[in-house]
């Protein structure tokens, strides 16, 4: 029993902070400050994970044309790099920050597409975590996706001896339940 906590994240994100002083509709806006960084529930995890002085292994999938971003985090904070790089770039989340009323507005793009291949080759980097590990499941699935694949990665987790954690929402969170 290693007691390992694993991190999945299908789709993870390149999350844009744009700060407006007042967002108005329809109107065109000079921004105050704009900032990117890598995200996706499950790399956010690792990331507090790693803050905590807590090794964690980030496994998912990482589009190859945006993966900078990831792979530097990664790196400054010494999380395990376990993700597979897939064709494409990664989603981008554009956070619109509105100071004059506290409010953000978010507008989250879709992700690479994917499909049953991807989902095989993501289960079979998950085969070494064993009995007495932690893995979080987290966050939405990218387009293509089966709506079952976190309930699959569940299902073999616990079949592996794995804590599972799961953190998803829609059909997804309702298959894997």
């Amino acid at each position: 029993m290693s007691g390992a906590i694993h991190t999945v994240t299908a789709n993870p994100a390149l999350d844009q902070t744009v700060t407006l002083d007042a967002l108005i509709p329809g109107s065109v806006h000079l921004a105050r400050a704009a900032t990117v960084n890598a995200g996706g529930k499950g790399v956010n995890v690792a990331s507090c994970l790693a803050d905590w002085g807590l090794p964690a292994h980030a496994h998912g999938l990482l589009g190859r044309d945006n993966c900078g971003p990831f792979e530097q985090l990664f790196a400054a904070k010494r999380i395990t790099d376990r993700m597979l790089r897939v064709a494409g770039a990664c989603r981008v989340n554009i956070k619109l920050a509105d100071l004059a009323s506290g409010d953000t507005t978010d507008v989250n793009l879709p992700g690479p597409e994917t499909g049953e291949a991807e989902l095989a080759s993501l289960t079979a980097g998950l085969r070494d975590v064993g009995a007495g590990d932690l893995a979080v499941l987290a966050g939405s699935l990218p387009p293509g996706m089966p709506r079952d694949a976190l309930a699959r990665l569940c299902a073999q987790l616990k079949r592996q001896g794995a804590w599972v954690l799961m953190d998803s929402s829609g059909s997804p969170l309702q298959l894997g339940a």
